[in-house]
């Protein structure tokens, strides 16, 4: 089963059965298609949609730590 519900604005992550990857923001859905800030995709070539986290290996900005406050 697929997760196709966000709150709106979400960042989220699409996995495409192509094995395709695309981050973007969910605006809304509709009985067999997501909208998000890239577009309108069905979700019958979709494999996986998450909530998008920032796993790169790089700092990320939304993240700062005590020290930056100093």
């Amino acid at each position: 089963m697929l997760h196709h519900n966000f709150p709106r604005g979400t960042r989220i992550l699409i996995i495409f059965r192509d094995g395709t990857k695309l981050d973007c923001k969910f605006l809304d859905r509709k009985a067999k298609s997501m909208i998000t800030d890239k577009g309108e995709f069905p979700f019958k070539s979709m494999r996986a949609t998450t909530i998008y986290k920032h796993r790169d290996g790089t700092p990320d900005a939304r993240n700062t730590t005590d020290t930056d406050a100093q």
